[in-house]
């Protein structure tokens, strides 16, 4: 596998969301290589912000926001694909 990504819980990578833009996302969960699980970090003055617990759902207090429902993402394939990661 010379091209393999190197995936790991707390690296971060490109999410492209449903609007087709592109945004920074945390890796907290890796189900393959593949497909990951994603947050989005919220910044401390956020009102949902709290120390616990790490990540949590929209709306929900947490230090991260639970991207795509907490289901896998798949990486990115083609270029029109959204709800997609990318190195």
């Amino acid at each position: 596998m010379a091209n393999a990504t190197r995936l790991r819980v707390g690296r971060t990578v490109s999410y492209r969301s449903a609007d087709g833009r592109w945004r920074p996302a945390r890796v907290i969960a890796v189900t393959s290589q593949t497909a990951v699980r994603l947050a989005m970090p919220r910044h401390t003055s956020d009102a949902f912000y709290a120390s616990t617990p790490l990540t949590a759902a929209a709306g929900v207090a947490g230090q991260m926001t639970q991207l795509n429902s907490n289901l896998d993402v798949n990486r990115q394939t083609s270029h029109a694909q959204t709800n997609v990661w990318r190195p």
